[in-house]
């Protein structure tokens, strides 16, 4: 291929990389936000008392600024090689500074890409199981205790805080579940149809208190919802990331060869030499 034809194509090439590197940065950014905010706004909080919460949401922070500054850093140097390239005759030390940025950009996006990869891990643990324990205990219907009120069916026992007496588990754990049903006016650990009987009554919102609380009239969002919702948000930042480290490798190596191929034929007469070259290869044929 001829040298200018491909010094032109890397170029129109690199504008791309370029391009798609600018809007990873504000993507980057914006779902870095919507993460926190799923996290922040959504009772998204450790129900297990040996869970550090205070870590947590310093990780959060943490999490966010790192990825709001790689966001940031990648739109600085997207712009900064966007001139370097237009300008690549002119002043081909910028293309080379772009570079060898996005060459130290690649591992650092894919540190911020491992970082949320295990934050995903680790708040699944701390948050998620706990919440299913929680719901999981509390579920069952206690049959010593409808025996010891002499009643055949759950629906039959009396209801004490919001609760059927027949269900499972103690009151702070009841206390803890109506906590998460009422703010996040959900209804069972994957849905209504969780609580297989009787619907404890903060499934319900103000309009249907007491025994007017049935399945058919429960809240159908499940409890999960907003976890997962943040954590498919995670997933899909860590994809992401990973997509934009080998996007910044690409665009590295890219850039730093047009620097080399301008260092080479500094004053860009490239068919000239090749010129020059198939002359001299023409006489000693000859």
């Amino acid at each position: 291929m001829n040298t200018a034809v491909f010094v032109s194509f890397l170029r129109h090439l690199l504008f791309l990389f370029i391009a798609f590197k600018l809007m990873s940065g504000v993507i980057v950014m914006v779902m870095a936000e919507r993460c926190k905010n799923t996290f922040d706004d959504n009772e998204i909080i450790p129900f297990n008392a040996e869970a550090p919460r205070h870590a947590i949401f310093l990780s959060i922070d943490f999490l966010v600024a790192l990825l709001n500054a790689l966001g940031f850093l990648m739109i600085v140097v997207s712009c900064l090689a966007f001139i370097g390239a237009i300008y690549l005759h002119t002043y081909p030390l910028i293309n080379f500074s772009a570079g060898m940025t996005f060459l130290m950009l690649a591992p650092s996006e894919m540190t911020a890409a491992s970082v949320l990869h295990n934050l995903s891990h680790s708040f699944t643990k701390m948050i998620f199981d706990p919440m299913r324990v929680l719901f999981e205990t509390s579920s069952q219907i206690n049959q010593t205790t409808l025996r010891s009120l002499k009643l055949k069916t759950a629906h039959e026992a009396p209801f004490r805080s919001g609760w059927s007496m027949a269900y499972q588990g103690n009151v702070t754990n009841h206390y803890m579940i109506d906590y998460i049903q009422m703010n996040l006016k959900c209804c069972g650990f994957t849905g209504r149809q969780f609580w297989t009987t009787i619907v404890p009554r903060s499934c319900c919102s103000h309009h249907y208190a007491g025994d007017k609380c049935t399945l058919s009239v429960a809240y159908s969002r499940r409890c999960t919802y907003y976890f997962d919702v943040y954590d498919v948000c995670m997933n899909w930042l860590f994809v992401l990331m990973m997509c934009f480290s080998i996007l910044a490798l690409m665009t590295a190596i890219d850039s730093l060869y047009l620097a080399r191929i301008k260092a080479k034929y500094p004053k860009g007469d490239y068919r000239s030499e090749s010129s020059s070259e198939c002359g001299g290869d023409e006489q000693g044929v000859a």
